[in-house]
């Protein structure tokens, strides 16, 4: 395994944190995206590394690059919703359907409402 590849899990990670704190991640992970892709112009120039390990190393990149900081995100919002899936005092900022998907807010109120209101119902 090349050296190279090394320290892109832990940079993805932390990525992926300065990305979810506002516009200052976006910049971060642009700036990474710019410091990879000078780093894989200089491998082109190099005449020691043949076209099918610059493709692999390319491949490589976009995938440790895309996988690594969505599937945190994703397992950041998954674990928070699985913790908090009970109503609380602050849900009146959220949709409705969110609202009845928790558990004791809205949803309760709304149990034995028919899921379409026609004409002329009560």
């Amino acid at each position: 395994m090349d050296t190279r590849y090394i320290p892109l899990a832990p940079l993805q990670s932390m990525f992926l944190v300065r990305y979810s704190v506002r516009y200052f991640g976006l910049f971060s992970f642009l700036l990474g995206i710019v410091i990879l892709t000078y780093d894989f112009w200089e491998m082109v120039a190099d005449k020691a590394v043949s076209d099918r390990q610059l493709l692999l190393h390319c491949v490589t990149r976009i995938a440790i690059f895309l996988t690594i900081p969505v599937t945190l995100y994703l397992s950041c919002f998954y674990v928070h919703l699985s913790l908090l899936y009970k109503a609380g005092p602050n849900d009146n900022i959220m949709t409705s359907a969110f609202q009845a998907s928790l558990e004791g807010g809205l949803a309760a109120i709304i149990a034995n409402q028919p899921m379409q209101v026609v004409h002329g119902s009560q």
